[in-house]
């Protein structure tokens, strides 16, 4: 990996920030600051992942707002101003605001923007007959995952912007079934039954409240000398402790 100097500023709140702001460390930046317009409790990055990253040294200015990068001919410093908290949103965030005359200077490198995403729809651009929504994802019926274009079923980020993979997997299983319908078929998608799981587990243990289990963390001297995953898998009786804080599947007890 080619290795930067200097100090290095991410645009952003999100896990591709966070991701960015430790990746950025590894390749031994002198410092790595992520700026952030809201308060640091707003970040939609994961709670485990701006943890990490604090302890392996990333700042994070929050309450800040890049407004101009500066420099000649390369990147030298990036301009911000201070934020306040203004009205709530309809996500219940407080708008923020910026306060006047708070602009300042801070030394930058390198400044990695990283303050979302969106699906590359230029191949529609000349289709008129697929909607979109004001926000640009196709616009198709929650229930069916079909498009304006009949034939054409969407579902995914493509639709919500960015959600979650249950989220992505449950269109895809709308999407099936109104497939499977347009085909001609039935909208069956599983024929056969779920099959029951026969088990002797105690009722008396699954009601219990029982603590997340913690996966093995990478030592903080290893972390920063490489891209190893920091945090490692289960244990066998650490996953089956986990299993046990899972919700009810199908299953007979055993006498």
């Amino acid at each position: 990996f080619k290795k930067i100097r200097g100090e290095v500023v991410v645009i952003g709140g999100g896990n591709s920030a966070i991701d960015s702001a430790r990746s950025a460390l590894r390749l031994e930046a002198k410092r790595v600051t992520i700026v952030y317009r809201r308060a640091s409790t707003d970040m939609p990055a994961t709670k485990e992942e701006i943890e990490d990253a604090l302890r392996e040294g990333v700042r994070i200015l929050d309450m800040t707002l890049p407004i101009e990068i500066l420099g000649n001919r390369y990147v030298e410093e990036i301009k911000c101003i201070k934020m306040k908290p203004g009205e709530f949103d309809s996500l219940g965030r407080r708008q923020p605001l910026p306060i006047d005359n708070s602009d300042f200077l801070m030394k930058a490198n390198m400044v990695i923007v990283s303050i979302g995403q969106k699906p590359n729809l230029d191949f529609l651009l000349n289709n008129e007959r697929i909607k979109l929504t004001k926000w640009g994802f196709i616009e198709v019926d929650p229930l069916t995952m079909t498009t304006s274009y009949k034939g054409i079923f969407a579902g995914g980020d493509v639709v919500t912007g960015s959600a979650t993979i249950v989220e992505a997997v449950a269109a895809g299983r709308k999407a099936a079934v109104a497939i499977d319908k347009y085909l001609g078929g039935k909208g069956v998608i599983v024929s056969e039954q779920r099959e029951v799981v026969k088990t002797n587990y105690d009722e008396a243990e699954y009601l219990k409240e029982r603590a997340r289990q913690i996966p093995p963390i990478l030592p903080f001297e290893e972390r920063k000398i490489g891209f190893q995953e920091v945090r490692g898998g289960f244990s066998l009786k650490q996953a089956i402790e986990e299993a046990r804080r899972c919700l009810h599947c199908d299953r007979e007890e055993i006498e």
